[in-house]
Protein backbone atom coordinates (compact mmCIF):
# COMPACT_ATOMS: atom_id res chain seq x y z
CA UNK A 1 0.00 0.00 0.00
CA UNK A 2 1.41 3.38 -1.00
CA UNK A 3 1.43 6.00 1.70
CA UNK A 4 0.48 9.53 0.82
CA UNK A 5 3.17 12.14 1.37
CA UNK A 6 2.77 14.35 4.37
CA UNK A 7 2.73 17.98 3.38
CA UNK A 8 3.74 20.78 5.71
CA UNK A 9 1.40 23.71 5.30
CA UNK A 10 3.09 27.04 5.91
CA UNK A 11 0.75 29.91 6.55
CA UNK A 12 3.19 32.44 7.97
CA UNK A 13 6.37 33.94 6.58
CA UNK A 14 9.38 33.16 8.74
CA UNK A 15 7.80 30.04 10.20
CA UNK A 16 9.86 27.43 8.35
CA UNK A 17 13.11 27.76 6.43
CA UNK A 18 15.27 25.68 4.13
CA UNK A 19 18.99 25.98 4.89
CA UNK A 20 21.91 24.71 2.82
CA UNK A 21 25.58 25.33 1.97
CA UNK A 22 27.00 25.41 -1.57
CA UNK A 23 30.58 24.92 -2.75
CA UNK A 24 31.96 27.47 -5.20
CA UNK A 25 34.80 26.77 -7.60
CA UNK A 26 38.25 28.07 -6.69
CA UNK A 27 38.33 29.91 -10.02
CA UNK A 28 35.09 31.80 -9.35
CA UNK A 29 37.08 34.83 -8.16
CA UNK A 30 39.96 35.87 -10.46
CA UNK A 31 43.40 35.35 -8.92
CA UNK A 32 42.06 33.59 -5.83
CA UNK A 33 43.15 30.07 -4.98
CA UNK A 34 40.80 29.90 -2.03
CA UNK A 35 37.57 27.92 -2.06
CA UNK A 36 34.54 29.84 -0.86
CA UNK A 37 31.05 28.73 0.04
CA UNK A 38 27.54 30.13 0.00
CA UNK A 39 25.10 29.71 2.88
CA UNK A 40 21.44 30.17 1.95
CA UNK A 41 18.09 30.28 3.71
CA UNK A 42 14.84 30.16 1.72
CA UNK A 43 11.56 30.93 3.49
CA UNK A 44 9.19 28.00 2.91
CA UNK A 45 6.05 30.13 2.67
CA UNK A 46 7.16 33.14 0.62
CA UNK A 47 10.30 31.66 -1.06
CA UNK A 48 12.24 34.81 -0.12
CA UNK A 49 15.93 33.92 -0.22
CA UNK A 50 19.01 35.13 1.61
CA UNK A 51 22.56 34.00 0.84
CA UNK A 52 25.98 34.95 2.09
CA UNK A 53 29.55 34.14 1.07
CA UNK A 54 31.58 32.41 3.80
CA UNK A 55 35.25 31.40 3.80
CA UNK A 56 34.80 27.98 5.41
CA UNK A 57 32.17 25.46 6.40
CA UNK A 58 33.12 25.22 10.03
CA UNK A 59 30.03 24.94 12.17
CA UNK A 60 30.46 28.34 13.82
CA UNK A 61 31.01 30.20 10.54
CA UNK A 62 27.88 28.72 9.00
CA UNK A 63 25.82 29.11 12.16
CA UNK A 64 26.65 32.79 12.62
CA UNK A 65 26.11 33.54 8.93
CA UNK A 66 22.69 31.85 9.05
CA UNK A 67 21.70 33.42 12.37
CA UNK A 68 22.00 36.86 10.79
CA UNK A 69 18.84 35.99 8.88
CA UNK A 70 17.39 32.88 10.45
CA UNK A 71 14.70 33.14 13.09
CA UNK A 72 12.71 30.15 11.93
CA UNK A 73 12.69 26.38 12.05
CA UNK A 74 14.91 24.54 9.58
CA UNK A 75 13.37 21.98 7.24
CA UNK A 76 14.39 19.77 4.35
CA UNK A 77 16.31 21.74 1.79
CA UNK A 78 14.42 21.09 -1.48
CA UNK A 79 13.59 24.74 -2.05
CA UNK A 80 17.14 25.90 -1.40
CA UNK A 81 18.51 23.16 -3.72
CA UNK A 82 16.31 24.60 -6.46
CA UNK A 83 17.65 28.06 -5.61
CA UNK A 84 21.24 26.76 -6.05
CA UNK A 85 20.36 25.35 -9.46
CA UNK A 86 18.82 28.62 -10.62
CA UNK A 87 21.67 30.68 -9.16
CA UNK A 88 24.20 28.50 -11.00
CA UNK A 89 22.28 28.76 -14.28
CA UNK A 90 21.73 32.52 -14.05
CA UNK A 91 24.87 33.84 -12.34
CA UNK A 92 27.60 31.57 -11.00
CA UNK A 93 27.92 29.29 -14.00
CA UNK A 94 28.35 32.17 -16.43
CA UNK A 95 30.33 34.73 -14.41
CA UNK A 96 33.85 35.09 -13.05
CA UNK A 97 34.32 37.80 -10.44
CA UNK A 98 37.33 40.10 -10.11
CA UNK A 99 37.06 40.28 -6.29
CA UNK A 100 35.14 38.71 -3.44
CA UNK A 101 33.45 42.08 -2.91
CA UNK A 102 32.19 41.99 -6.51
CA UNK A 103 30.86 38.45 -5.91
CA UNK A 104 29.02 39.64 -2.79
CA UNK A 105 27.54 42.65 -4.61
CA UNK A 106 26.37 40.55 -7.58
CA UNK A 107 24.91 37.95 -5.23
CA UNK A 108 22.95 40.63 -3.36
CA UNK A 109 21.66 42.07 -6.65
CA UNK A 110 20.67 38.62 -7.89
CA UNK A 111 18.76 37.85 -4.69
CA UNK A 112 16.94 41.18 -4.97
CA UNK A 113 16.03 40.28 -8.57
CA UNK A 114 14.99 36.75 -7.58
CA UNK A 115 12.82 37.97 -4.69
CA UNK A 116 11.14 40.89 -6.48
CA UNK A 117 11.11 40.30 -10.26
CA UNK A 118 11.74 36.67 -11.18
CA UNK A 119 8.55 34.55 -11.43
CA UNK A 120 8.70 31.33 -9.38
CA UNK A 121 7.03 28.17 -10.65
CA UNK A 122 6.30 27.02 -7.08
CA UNK A 123 4.37 30.28 -6.52
CA UNK A 124 2.28 29.96 -9.69
CA UNK A 125 4.39 32.53 -11.52
CA UNK A 126 4.36 35.11 -8.73
CA UNK A 127 7.42 36.59 -7.08
CA UNK A 128 8.38 35.91 -3.44
CA UNK A 129 7.81 39.58 -2.60
CA UNK A 130 4.10 38.95 -3.35
CA UNK A 131 3.46 35.71 -1.44
CA UNK A 132 0.43 33.50 -2.11
CA UNK A 133 -2.87 34.42 -0.41
CA UNK A 134 -2.53 31.66 2.20
CA UNK A 135 0.81 33.01 3.38
CA UNK A 136 0.75 35.90 5.83
CA UNK A 137 3.53 38.03 7.28
CA UNK A 138 4.23 37.92 11.01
Amino acid sequence: MQQSKRRIINTRAGELGHLDCHYMGKDQVVGSKRRRYLVCVVDACTRLAWAEVVDDLKALSVMFAALKRLNMLAAENGKVERFWRTLNEDLLGVTTFETVEELKEELALYILYSDTERPHQGLDGKTPSKPPPGCRWG
